[in-house]
């Protein structure tokens, strides 16, 4: 071999156009199986985040935090006025207007001794968290109808799914659509299928934009397959809101859950999937461009990594030329820890961007849930993650200047890059660091003068971050050294592999 080879350096390109910073928030009083993380909401001065504590549900609360001197400060816990065993208060959260809505999929109703869920409304009064109403699904009940479970708003009108209510048939699902009017929200319309069907969860995904509603029925049955999912086109045409059309995927999508989730922008709709679970394919999210009522398929997205049963597109949100989609059961350096993708529109079509996982994939679990895109900041929840021996859960923040109180924690390089050895000269032992843009397997060659190999240090996964290294020569004798470090990562359609090299000086 010739020496040129060994110390030669090939710069892959760039896989990100900046690097992230990383902060890993955790509840200050956390139990085992909180669920912190399970829905985040914000705005530019606040963070929201649930806890519905499986542990201890009658403390499940929403945690407020401030964004003050560059970070997020505990300002208060947010608690129902009337808590309950089992409610599950915080499996949805919304900040809008000034205003907060926080879900309680479990609430009972009045007299009524099972669960159907319930919404309550706050304020911010006074420095504290009021509550100004408390909305109930109208009678009849359904048992365990999900009401609340999603919910989105759009100045005075706010849509609220109850996916598992019976309309007409059992677990068909209904939404209903309030109005604010002197200070609270009236009910003033129904939305049901008009081909009802059992277990279909018509309304598991939620739009309202202008005037336009789509509402998405993850496990509907059509002539696309079984479970494939479809949305429904409602368009409000003078006072009332009509049904125009149901868009479902192409055939053969058995069990695709398509229409799980739902993003807009001012020019795409954007429908997720939560994959073909049954059949292990990856996940993918449908972009339709939209006019008026008509929506147009124009690109459908994978990660291009093609896990499988990643569940790509279960959770996902549109902020401009920017999409930030979820996949919960995404592997990272063989754990299942998950990961979200970033897209951005570029030429016409939505290019992937940015992997993120975690620095600590070994306790990150559901990884990627609640993403949020929130200014220069990119907020994703963790549910499941274990942090002091309890699964807490957390929330992950990454933003492109460090905040003041970075944790110490993991910053994303831009590019692979390899730091000369420090110290050099040395003697016996030297270090180093390796810059990952995103995570992969790294091994490590040692070569003598001579391009002989002296010492192997085998393939390992390592998630993206500055990782460092230390060198042993303690068995070497004097002289001129070469340290190679081999990079593999996916990015989509193929696999990256890269090398660099640097020169170490051992002086004994």
């Amino acid at each position: 071999m010739k020496l040129l080879f060994f110390i030669l350096s090939f710069i892959s390109t760039p896989l990100f156009s900046q690097q992230l910073y990383e902060k890993q928030l955790y509840p200050f009083d956390g139990l085992d199986i909180d669920y912190f993380g399970v829905r985040v909401a914000a705005s530019d001065s606040f963070l929201f985040v649930s806890s519905i504590r499986y542990a201890n549900t009658l403390g499940s609360s929403v945690y407020f935090y401030k964004f003050i001197d560059n970070d997020y400060q505990f300002v208060s816990k947010i608690f129902p006025n009337d808590p309950e065993e089992g409610a599950l208060f915080g499996t949805s959260l919304l900040f809008q207007d000034n205003t907060l809505f926080v879900g309680a999929q479990n609430k009972k109703g009045n007299d009524y001794p099972y669960p159907v869920g319930a919404l309550y409304v706050f304020e911010f009064e006074n420095n504290i968290w009021v509550q100004k109403q408390k909305i109930l699904p109208p009678e009849p009940y359904s048992f365990q109808s999900l009401f609340s479970l999603n919910l989105t708003k759009q100045n005075e009108l706010l849509l609220v799914s109850a996916s598992a209510a019976d309309s007409y048939i059992e677990n068909s699902g209904k939404v209903y659509l309030y109005e604010h009017r002197d200070s609270f929200y009236e009910l003033k319309n129904e939305f049901v299928p008009f081909d009802a069907k059992e277990d279909q969860h018509y309304g598991a995904g939620l739009l309202l934009k202008d005037d336009l509603i789509i509402i998405g029925s993850l496990y509907d049955s059509t002539s696309s397959g079984i479970g494939s999912g479809s949305i429904y086109v409602y368009k409000k045409q003078d006072t009332s809101w009509n049904f125009i059309k149901k868009i479902i995927p192409p055939v053969n999508s058995i069990n695709l859950a398509f229409g799980c989730e739902l993003a807009i922008n001012d020019e795409f709709v954007f429908v997720g999937t939560s994959d073909n679970y049954y059949y292990s394919n990856p996940g993918k999210v449908y972009i339709y461009k939209y006019s008026g009522s008509e929506l147009t398929l124009d690109q459908i997205i994978k990660t291009g990594d093609e896990y499988h049963d990643d569940h790509f597109g279960i959770d996902l949100i549109a902020k401009g030329d920017s999409l930030l989609v979820s996949a919960l059961f995404d592997t990272a350096s063989n754990y299942y820890t998950g990961a979200a993708y970033l897209f951005e529109k570029e030429d016409s079509l939505w290019q992937r961007k940015r992997k993120i996982v975690p620095s600590n994939m070994e306790d990150a679990h559901l990884f990627g849930g609640s993403p949020l895109l929130q200014d220069d900041k990119i907020i994703l929840g963790a549910r499941e993650t274990k942090h002091q021996g309890k699964f807490t859960g957390a929330v992950y923040i990454y933003t492109t200047k460090p905040l003041t109180n970075i944790d110490g924690a993991l910053t994303i390089p831009d590019r692979f890059y390899l730091t000369q050895n420090y110290p050099n000269p040395f003697n016996s032992s030297t270090s180093f660091k390796v810059h990952l843009p995103q995570e992969g397997k790294i091994s490590i060659k040692l070569f003598d003068i001579t391009g002989q190999i002296i010492k192997i240090i085998p393939n390992k996964y390592y998630s993206s971050g500055i990782h460092n290294f230390i060198l042993d020569f303690n068995n070497f004798s004097s002289g001129i050294y070469f340290y190679r470090v081999e990079y593999i990562c996916n990015i989509p359609g193929k696999i990256s592999h890269s090398f660099l090299t640097k020169k170490a000086v051992l002086i004994k």
